[in-house]
């Protein structure tokens, strides 16, 4: 143990003030910080533990390249900025959040620490909050973000509860990855989710976001959720494609479970000639319609 580096408390500090604001789909409630010094190279690993509203926290965690221990405060921002922003993603929340939607980055601007979004720079530590939250859509304590409107449907019904009907492209989205959760599980089952209820979400932003929760809770509770918002309007298979990978992401990422795979190959959610396809990951080799996999994939490849 030992005392950190001026430059790191600065850092961290000026990193700290933004992670109050812009925050899309969740809120920090805490992060932990870890830095372990390696005395051959002179680079700090900085591992994040974050914690959102409501959830556990999501465990010690780095991806991505690591500054050095006598880096200046700009340099050390620009890379833990772009860690934290990693880590705070897998706990599914998007941080920081644009103006008009989508994600700030981090980058260097005339030797400062910058987030950049389209021709907007604002340095890191002086982030505030989006105008655009001050919405006609009020926070409620059930969502960690504004709902513009929600359909919900037991697993294995037909029947969506809304304020009008499902856009059909979210409806066949949902279809599609559910028949498909039931076929090609390896090494580890699914959880049991016959007693959960599908939850369809249109934010302020326009953008969708899915659930699937055990039936009777409320909120943005599922066991299986979607991180990044898409937009209502997506066509069809993209629509598919796109649930299909976040709920991939979110078996593979948070339970440990290769769905759907055999062998060696855990194929991945695309769009090809305009139908929702799963692909082998090696090759990118077709093998089944998303939402057909029990019945195109009849014996392993």
């Amino acid at each position: 143990m030992s005392d950190v580096p001026e430059t790191w408390s600065d850092a961290l500090d000026r990193l700290g003030r933004d992670l109050h604001v812009r925050q899309y789909s969740g809120y920090i409630e805490r992060i932990d910080w870890v830095g372990e010094y390696d005395d051959d190279s002179g680079v700090v690993v900085l591992l994040s533990d974050v914690t959102i509203a409501w959830r556990e926290g999501s465990g010690f965690g780095v991806t991505g390249g690591c500054p050095r221990v006598d880096d200046d405060v700009e340099t050390i921002l620009l890379c833990i900025a772009d860690l934290v922003q990693d880590q705070v993603a897998r706990a599914h929340v998007a941080w920081p959040w644009a103006d008009d939607g989508g994600f700030m980055s981090v980058a260097l601007v005339d030797g400062v620490a910058m987030w950049v979004k389209g021709d907007v720079r604002t340095r890191v530590g002086d982030l505030r909050e989006a105008p655009a939250l001050d919405s006609d859509y009020p926070m409620t304590s059930d969502y960690p973000f504004r709902v513009v409107a929600s359909w919900t449907r037991r697993w294995g019904t037909g029947l969506w509860l809304g304020p009008s009907e499902l856009p059909s492209n979210w409806s066949s989205a949902v279809a599609a990855v559910e028949h498909d959760l039931r076929c090609w599980v390896r090494k580890k089952p699914l959880p049991d989710v016959a007693d959960h209820t599908w939850e369809v979400l249109i934010t302020e932003f326009g953008g969708v976001k899915v659930q699937l929760r055990r039936h009777g809770l409320r909120g943005w509770s599922g066991d299986l959720m979607t991180v990044n918002p898409e937009s209502v309007d997506l066509s069809t298979a993209r629509a598919t494609a796109h649930l299909a990978d976040e709920v991939q992401g979110d078996l593979t990422g948070n339970a440990w479970i290769d769905w759907p795979s055999a062998g060696w190959d855990i194929l991945v959610p695309t769009v090809v000639d305009g139908i929702a396809m799963w692909v082998k990951n090696r090759d990118n080799r077709p093998i089944a319609r998303i939402g057909r996999l029990c019945e195109d994939c009849t014996e392993p490849w």
